[in-house]
Protein backbone atom coordinates (compact mmCIF):
# COMPACT_ATOMS: atom_id res chain seq x y z
CA UNK A 1 0.00 0.00 0.00
CA UNK A 2 1.73 3.46 -1.24
CA UNK A 3 2.25 6.20 1.63
CA UNK A 4 -0.63 8.33 1.93
CA UNK A 5 -0.91 11.96 4.17
CA UNK A 6 -3.50 11.38 6.62
CA UNK A 7 -5.45 14.23 5.29
CA UNK A 8 -4.90 12.63 1.41
CA UNK A 9 -6.33 9.35 2.39
CA UNK A 10 -9.17 10.47 4.39
CA UNK A 11 -10.33 12.62 1.28
CA UNK A 12 -9.53 9.29 -0.78
CA UNK A 13 -11.90 6.84 1.57
CA UNK A 14 -14.46 9.68 1.54
CA UNK A 15 -14.41 9.69 -2.64
CA UNK A 16 -14.93 6.03 -2.41
CA UNK A 17 -18.07 6.54 -0.63
CA UNK A 18 -19.62 9.17 -2.70
CA UNK A 19 -18.84 6.78 -5.79
CA UNK A 20 -20.69 3.79 -3.77
CA UNK A 21 -23.27 6.53 -2.97
CA UNK A 22 -23.75 7.63 -6.84
CA UNK A 23 -23.72 4.26 -7.99
CA UNK A 24 -26.04 2.06 -5.36
CA UNK A 25 -26.55 4.47 -2.68
CA UNK A 26 -25.35 4.88 0.80
CA UNK A 27 -26.50 1.58 1.94
CA UNK A 28 -23.74 0.46 -0.51
CA UNK A 29 -20.83 1.91 1.34
CA UNK A 30 -19.86 -0.76 4.41
CA UNK A 31 -16.87 -0.53 6.00
CA UNK A 32 -15.43 -3.92 4.10
CA UNK A 33 -16.27 -2.20 0.71
CA UNK A 34 -15.01 1.10 1.14
CA UNK A 35 -11.69 -0.36 2.25
CA UNK A 36 -11.92 -2.97 -0.51
CA UNK A 37 -12.30 0.46 -2.93
CA UNK A 38 -9.01 2.25 -1.55
CA UNK A 39 -7.22 -0.81 -0.92
CA UNK A 40 -6.76 -0.89 2.85
CA UNK A 41 -7.80 -3.18 5.18
CA UNK A 42 -11.39 -2.41 6.96
CA UNK A 43 -8.76 -1.93 10.82
CA UNK A 44 -6.99 0.73 8.87
CA UNK A 45 -10.00 2.54 7.73
CA UNK A 46 -11.21 2.25 11.06
CA UNK A 47 -8.16 4.23 12.64
CA UNK A 48 -9.66 7.34 10.64
CA UNK A 49 -13.31 7.05 10.71
CA UNK A 50 -14.51 5.07 14.18
CA UNK A 51 -17.85 3.97 12.42
CA UNK A 52 -19.84 3.34 8.83
CA UNK A 53 -21.84 5.93 9.88
CA UNK A 54 -19.66 8.70 10.86
CA UNK A 55 -18.13 7.72 7.48
CA UNK A 56 -21.25 8.42 5.54
CA UNK A 57 -21.72 11.40 7.35
CA UNK A 58 -18.13 13.27 6.32
CA UNK A 59 -18.71 11.99 3.19
CA UNK A 60 -22.15 13.59 2.48
CA UNK A 61 -20.83 16.60 4.02
CA UNK A 62 -18.08 17.06 1.77
CA UNK A 63 -20.17 16.21 -1.04
CA UNK A 64 -22.77 18.57 -0.14
CA UNK A 65 -19.93 21.73 0.18
CA UNK A 66 -18.11 20.51 -2.77
CA UNK A 67 -21.93 21.07 -4.90
CA UNK A 68 -22.56 24.26 -3.14
CA UNK A 69 -19.32 25.65 -4.02
CA UNK A 70 -19.67 24.85 -7.90
CA UNK A 71 -23.46 25.68 -8.17
CA UNK A 72 -22.01 29.27 -6.99
CA UNK A 73 -18.62 29.20 -9.39
CA UNK A 74 -21.30 28.41 -12.40
CA UNK A 75 -23.80 30.96 -11.60
CA UNK A 76 -21.03 33.88 -10.64
CA UNK A 77 -22.10 37.07 -13.14
CA UNK A 78 -25.50 35.37 -14.22
CA UNK A 79 -28.33 37.66 -13.80
CA UNK A 80 -30.15 36.94 -10.74
CA UNK A 81 -33.56 35.31 -12.37
CA UNK A 82 -31.57 32.84 -13.98
CA UNK A 83 -29.19 32.01 -11.15
CA UNK A 84 -32.24 31.30 -8.92
CA UNK A 85 -33.80 29.19 -12.18
CA UNK A 86 -30.43 27.75 -12.23
CA UNK A 87 -30.42 27.34 -8.51
CA UNK A 88 -33.84 25.09 -8.19
CA UNK A 89 -33.29 23.47 -11.47
CA UNK A 90 -30.27 21.91 -10.69
CA UNK A 91 -31.48 20.55 -7.26
CA UNK A 92 -34.19 19.12 -9.00
CA UNK A 93 -32.68 17.24 -12.01
CA UNK A 94 -29.18 16.69 -9.92
CA UNK A 95 -26.05 16.77 -12.64
CA UNK A 96 -26.26 13.27 -13.41
CA UNK A 97 -28.52 9.94 -12.52
CA UNK A 98 -25.47 9.08 -9.75
CA UNK A 99 -25.93 12.69 -8.43
CA UNK A 100 -29.87 12.12 -7.87
CA UNK A 101 -29.60 8.15 -7.02
CA UNK A 102 -26.90 9.78 -4.36
CA UNK A 103 -29.45 12.86 -3.04
CA UNK A 104 -32.62 10.00 -2.99
CA UNK A 105 -30.34 8.01 -0.96
CA UNK A 106 -29.47 10.82 1.39
CA UNK A 107 -33.06 10.78 2.61
CA UNK A 108 -33.36 7.71 3.81
CA UNK A 109 -30.40 7.88 5.45
CA UNK A 110 -31.56 10.74 7.02
CA UNK A 111 -34.65 9.23 8.46
CA UNK A 112 -32.12 6.24 10.19
CA UNK A 113 -29.20 8.34 11.46
CA UNK A 114 -30.28 11.71 13.31
CA UNK A 115 -26.62 13.35 12.77
CA UNK A 116 -26.86 12.67 9.17
CA UNK A 117 -30.10 14.76 8.86
CA UNK A 118 -28.44 17.46 10.62
CA UNK A 119 -26.27 17.62 7.57
CA UNK A 120 -28.97 17.23 5.50
CA UNK A 121 -30.53 20.33 6.64
CA UNK A 122 -27.96 22.41 6.60
CA UNK A 123 -27.43 22.00 2.97
CA UNK A 124 -30.78 22.34 3.01
CA UNK A 125 -31.30 25.79 4.88
CA UNK A 126 -28.08 26.92 2.68
CA UNK A 127 -30.51 26.51 -0.52
CA UNK A 128 -33.62 27.62 0.77
CA UNK A 129 -31.24 31.16 2.13
CA UNK A 130 -29.63 31.65 -1.24
CA UNK A 131 -33.23 31.14 -2.61
CA UNK A 132 -34.89 33.72 -0.69
CA UNK A 133 -32.08 36.14 -1.25
CA UNK A 134 -32.59 35.82 -5.14
CA UNK A 135 -36.23 36.29 -4.75
CA UNK A 136 -35.34 39.64 -3.01
CA UNK A 137 -32.90 40.73 -5.55
CA UNK A 138 -35.37 40.05 -8.18
CA UNK A 139 -38.35 41.50 -6.77
CA UNK A 140 -36.33 44.70 -6.45
CA UNK A 141 -36.75 44.13 -2.43
CA UNK A 142 -40.70 44.50 -2.58
CA UNK A 143 -40.71 41.04 -1.10
CA UNK A 144 -40.36 41.03 2.52
CA UNK A 145 -38.15 38.73 4.03
CA UNK A 146 -40.98 36.71 5.35
CA UNK A 147 -42.37 35.89 2.03
CA UNK A 148 -39.65 35.53 0.29
CA UNK A 149 -38.96 32.58 2.53
CA UNK A 150 -42.46 31.55 2.75
CA UNK A 151 -42.14 31.65 -1.42
CA UNK A 152 -38.52 29.85 -0.72
CA UNK A 153 -39.45 26.79 1.17
CA UNK A 154 -42.10 26.14 -1.69
CA UNK A 155 -39.82 26.19 -4.63
CA UNK A 156 -37.09 24.35 -2.61
CA UNK A 157 -39.37 21.96 -1.36
CA UNK A 158 -40.60 21.29 -5.23
CA UNK A 159 -37.15 20.69 -6.24
CA UNK A 160 -35.96 18.73 -3.60
CA UNK A 161 -38.94 16.49 -3.87
CA UNK A 162 -38.22 15.54 -7.93
CA UNK A 163 -34.42 15.22 -6.80
CA UNK A 164 -35.66 12.49 -3.90
CA UNK A 165 -38.42 10.22 -5.66
CA UNK A 166 -36.58 10.43 -8.55
CA UNK A 167 -39.49 11.61 -10.73
CA UNK A 168 -36.99 13.88 -12.90
CA UNK A 169 -35.46 10.15 -14.27
CA UNK A 170 -38.71 8.09 -13.71
CA UNK A 171 -41.92 10.25 -14.68
CA UNK A 172 -41.46 14.08 -15.71
CA UNK A 173 -38.86 15.05 -18.42
CA UNK A 174 -36.71 17.60 -17.92
CA UNK A 175 -38.43 20.16 -20.29
CA UNK A 176 -41.22 19.97 -18.28
CA UNK A 177 -39.18 20.60 -14.12
CA UNK A 178 -38.15 23.47 -15.76
CA UNK A 179 -41.23 24.51 -17.18
CA UNK A 180 -42.80 24.08 -13.68
CA UNK A 181 -39.83 25.81 -12.03
CA UNK A 182 -40.34 28.96 -14.17
CA UNK A 183 -44.32 28.81 -13.34
CA UNK A 184 -43.97 28.69 -9.90
CA UNK A 185 -41.30 31.23 -9.76
CA UNK A 186 -43.69 33.31 -11.24
CA UNK A 187 -46.39 32.43 -9.66
CA UNK A 188 -45.11 33.05 -6.11
CA UNK A 189 -43.82 36.95 -7.26
CA UNK A 190 -46.95 37.60 -8.65
CA UNK A 191 -48.66 36.58 -5.59
CA UNK A 192 -46.16 38.15 -3.19
CA UNK A 193 -46.33 41.45 -5.25
CA UNK A 194 -49.97 41.22 -5.99
CA UNK A 195 -50.17 45.02 -4.72
CA UNK A 196 -47.43 45.92 -7.31
CA UNK A 197 -49.56 44.24 -10.46
CA UNK A 198 -47.50 41.13 -10.22
CA UNK A 199 -44.64 40.33 -11.87
CA UNK A 200 -42.80 39.65 -15.51
CA UNK A 201 -40.58 36.98 -15.82
CA UNK A 202 -38.77 38.78 -18.33
CA UNK A 203 -38.00 41.26 -14.79
CA UNK A 204 -40.42 43.93 -15.04
CA UNK A 205 -42.53 44.45 -11.56
CA UNK A 206 -45.91 45.69 -12.24
CA UNK A 207 -46.52 44.13 -15.33
CA UNK A 208 -48.79 40.53 -15.61
CA UNK A 209 -47.04 36.93 -15.19
CA UNK A 210 -45.26 35.82 -18.51
CA UNK A 211 -46.65 32.44 -20.02
CA UNK A 212 -42.91 30.07 -19.26
CA UNK A 213 -40.47 29.76 -22.37
CA UNK A 214 -41.61 26.41 -24.64
CA UNK A 215 -39.65 23.20 -24.01
CA UNK A 216 -36.29 22.90 -25.20
CA UNK A 217 -36.10 21.11 -28.62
Amino acid sequence: MAYRARGERKIEILDAVIALAEAEGFGAASVRRVATHVGISPGNLHHLFESASGLKRNAFELYTERAQNRLEAENAGLPPMEQLVSYLATTALGESSGSRRLWSSAVDESANDPEFAEIYSRAAKQLLDRTADLLQIVSDGRLSRDQAYSAAARLTTFAVGITATGSASLVLPASDVLNHIHVMIGYELSVGLEGAGGYDLNGSVGAAVSPPPPPPG
